[in-house]
Formats: structure tokens, sequence, C-alpha cells
């Protein structure tokens, strides 16, 4: 006997496994996105693209005067999809468009120097040391406190000495950048913090800032690429899926196994099994649905062996009894022959009944069992609706004269003959019944409609059930003893057909056979 792995286990293992790959595939793409530091959303290909925007626009304003400044800013604004804007080192418009800055955007900029001091022209050619930054310079990452020195790219003028090495024309250095948002309006700023070298606009080295505001978070794409993040989780979801998609396939795949099996044994094909290899609880399902099957198989054969050795013992005292009332009748006085006519007519009626017990014992052998052959179906329906409807009622044919199928011809004949007593019993009145037939792929549709009243909708799924009525005090002037459409169903069946019954949408009912054409 196989180890017993049940199916919770599976899951939770196979939930732990999915995790880990999760945890793994998040560590290696936050050491990815954070491989230049972690500068809220700014990291990155991103990150790098709006400082080199900031360096190609400091070093522009370099060359040019101060009257073409908000033109360059116009311009590039444009092109981005931003509003820019130059901040001086006491927070005042250089460039750009006056606005209030929020205070959400003043604690991250620069704190103004004290008593007014700036890198003028009397500082020209040299930077601020670490102690005048802490007294009016940039606050590193916005907080508070003497920056450290490492926030800050040395610059040097022409002929200063020991200052380090010189930035090349249009690369002007960026010493930190921030991303902040402001309410009322809503907007988004993004601040690059840098200098001015000696020469622009006439004056020594300049602090400014470098603002660029959106009204929205992407900015295009400027501030924010939605694009690396929809990839990694479009890239998540298909690593989640290709990882439960051979568990869920499996389970599934049993799964509707087993429905379609249980739907078989409850159409009476008891013969069907389904795969109990399996070693969770889906594999003790099947195996208890194939004992199920088994056992019912069982019961019904044993049912219907009853039923048919019942019906033949039953043959003889019954006919043993109609030769004694015609016996009697013969020498009865006529007074006698009218109670003796109603006890004939109730022995007829038991030997009717037990007819049709047999009927449905021989005709309930198993399709194997049933020797079938190609059968005219137009001379099958024909002869039928002759010998059901002669002097009772109107019944059409309309069958291809070609039009052939693979079953039983004494089967067929049985079937499509009760279909018409029953319908003419119900319907006769209310208008012709109609025999039609179609090929339908590889297969032969019969249908016989009326112009009745139906069946109830709550009694269609089980019309074809022995002794089953829609009428519950089962009288006799209303019907028979409910054998006439199981006798129907169980000669289709026979001959590896199935039989079906629906409430057309006008009136009436509609009987479909469905049998193989070979």
């Amino acid at each position: 006997m196989n180890p017993r792995f049940p199916l919770t286990a599976k899951i939770l293992t196979w939930f732990s496994l999915n995790l880990l790959v999760l945890m793994l595939v998040a560590w290696l793409g936050l050491r990815f996105a954070t491989r230049s530091g972690f500068d809220s959303f700014l990291a990155g290909h991103v990150g790098g693209r709006v400082e080199s925007t900031a360096r190609a626009i400091l070093g522009e304003l370099e060359t040019k005067p101060r009257t073409e400044w908000n033109g360059i800013l116009a311009r590039y604004g444009e092109a981005h999809g931003v509003k820019f804007i130059l901040l001086g080192d006491e927070l005042q418009t250089l460039a750009g468009e006056e606005v209030d800055l929020p205070e959400t955007l003043r604690a991250q900029l620069p704190r103004p120097p004290r008593g007014g001091e700036g890198l003028g022209p009397s500082r020209r050619g040299s930077l601020p040391s670490t102690n005048e930054f802490a007294q009016g310079g940039f606050p590193p990452s916005g907080k508070k406190g003497p920056p450290v020195e490492s926030d800050w790219t040395e610059t040097s003028a022409p002929g200063s000495p020991g200052m380090g090495k010189q930035e090349p024309p249009g690369s002007a250095p960026i010493h930190r950048r921030f991303l902040v948002q402001s309410e009322n309006p809503r907007a988004y700023w993004v601040g690059m913090m840098g200098a001015l070298r000696p020469g622009a606009g006439g004056t020594g080295h300049l602090r400014c800032t470098l603002l660029a505001r959106s009204s929205t978070f992407s900015a295009g794409g400027f501030f924010f690429d939605y694009r690396p993040w929809v990839l990694f989780s479009a890239g998540v979801v298909a690593v989640c899926g290709l990882f439960w998609l051979p568990f869920i396939s499996g389970i599934t795949r049993s799964i509707a196994q087993l429905t379609r099996a249980t739907r078989q044994i409850a159409d009476g094909q008891f013969e069907v099994r389904v795969d109990d290899k399996r070693t969770d609880e889906i594999g003790q399902l099947g195996a208890s649905i194939n004992r199920m099957s088994t056992r019912l198989e069982g019961f019904v054969t044993g049912q219907k062996r009853s039923l048919g050795d019942i019906a033949h013992e039953l043959c003889s005292p019954l006919a043993r009894l109609q030769m004694s009332v015609g016996i009697l009748e013969q020498h009865s006085t006529e007074q006698q022959k009218e109670c003796l006519a109603d006890l004939s007519e109730e022995v007829q009626h038991m030997s009717d009944l037990v007819n049709e017990l047999l009927s449905i014992s021989k005709a309930s052998l198993k399709p194997g069992n049933v020797k079938r052959e190609r059968v005219n179906v137009k001379t099958v329906a024909d002869h039928a609706a002759q010998r059901e409807a002669a002097n009772k009622g109107d019944v059409i044919v309309e069958v291809p004269a070609d039009l052939t199928c693979f079953a039983r011809p004494e089967l067929l004949q049985r079937a499509l003959s009760n279909l018409v007593r029953n319908a003419l019993r119900y319907a006769g009145d209310a208008g012709p019944i109609t025999i039609t037939a179609r090929r339908d792929g590889t297969s032969c549709v019969i249908l016989v409609t009326d112009l009745g009243p139906g069946v109830p909708p709550e009694h269609l799924d089980r019309i074809f059930d022995a002794f089953y009525r829609t009428d519950p005090d089962r009288a006799r002037n209303t019907g028979g003893a409910g054998l006439g459409l199981a006798i129907v169903k169980t000669c289709i069946e026979a001959c590896g057909g199935t039989a079906t019954a629906r409430n057309r949408e006008t009136r009436g009912l509609e009987v479909r056979l469905t049998l193989p054409l070979q």
C-alpha cells in the first residue's frame, strides 16, 4: 500500500515553496532597484535620466545670460512634460514662474545662509567649507544638522589650486536629489541641488536648486517609470503560474474525471471506473466511487434479474387464470357474464403489466450483448405509426428514405411504438404527432413531438424512471403503470443510444432519441 500524503500537506508544501520563490525574486528585484542608492523612487535609470537632464539644464544656464534662463527652462519643461523652476540659496526664484513653495517642499530645501551670506563675487573661485555648509548649506536627505562632506562634489574655478578636478562644460554637479508630494493642489516635486560655476550669469559659484513640478506621479515617465514595475509584476505572476500550474492541473484533471464518472453513474452507467492511484484524499474519493459503482451495478443488475424472473413466473398463473375466466364465461348466465367481464378486464390488465415488465427485463441487457445491425429509420417509423395510430389519430412521418442507424430493429420498433402510443394517449386530441429524423455528425437523431400540454419541468428528469408517473394518485384512467417511457429508455440504451425529453418552446413535448450511425 502506498504511503498516504494528504492533500492538505501537499497544498501547504507547495505554498511554502511558492513563498520562498517569491521572497527570492523580491530580494533580487530590491537589490537591482537599489543598486545606486535608496533615494525613494528616483533610483536606477529613472534617477539617472532626471539627473542628466538637470546637469544639461545647469550646464546650458552657465553659458547663457540670465535673460535667456526662463526660455531655457520653458523649452526643457515642454520637452519633458513638467515645469522647471530654479531657486537660489535664499530660496528666491532665479528662473521659471513664481510659485508658493509648500511646507513639505521647504523641509527638503537648503536653509538660507545666516545674515544673508551667500556665494557671491567676493568669494568667487571656491566652495564653502564644511562648517559653512553647516551654517547655511544643504541638509543631507532632508535631515537637520550639518551635512556630510560626501553629499557634495567639489568643483573649482579655473586657476584655483587644490580644489580638485574641474568639471567639464555642460556637466554641472548635482549634490542631492529628492522627491516630495504636496497637497492643495496635489503636485509632485523633484529637486536637484547643485551649483552654477564661475561665470554663470556674471556671478561666482551660485548654489541653486532646480525644481521639476508635475501634477502626476509619473510625469509621463520622467519622475517614475511604471514599466519596470509592470514587467516585474508580470514576471512574478508568470513565475507563480508556472509554479502552480502542474499542481493545480493535476487536481482539476482528477476532479474532472470524478465529475464525469459521477454523472455517468447518475445516468445509470455503473460500469464506469476512475483512477484511484493517487495517495491523497482525491485518490480515496476515486476508490470510494469505484466501490459505489460496483455495488450499484450489482444492486441494479440483481433488481432487473429479479424483476424478469418474477414477471416470467407470473405469466403461467395469469395464462391459466385467463383460461379459467374464459371457461366460466361460456357456462355463465347473462348476469354472471357482466361480473366476469370486469374480472377478465382486470386479468388482462395484469397480463399487460407483466408483459411490459418482461420487455424491460429483456431490453436491460448491456449494449455489448445486443446484436445490432443497420436499420432503415423510415421503415421502422412507418410501421410504428401504422400500428399504433390506426383509427386513433394523425401521425406524420418526415424521415429521409435513405437514413439508417445502427441498432436492434425490434428494440427500436418497440421504443417508437411506445412513444407514439404515449403521445396519442396524452396529446392525441391536440394535433398531429410528428416523427422526424436527421443526421447529426456521427449520430442519428430521431424526434417524436406532439402539441399536448407537455410535462411539468420538475418531472422531466424522472419520466423515464420505471413506475414513475406525474399523477400522484396513479388512477388507471389517467395513465398506465409508468413503464412505457422506461421501456423506451431501456431499449435505446441497449442499442448504444440515449433518450431525453424536453418541453417545446411553443407547446407540446419533444422526445429525442440519439443512436449511432454505425
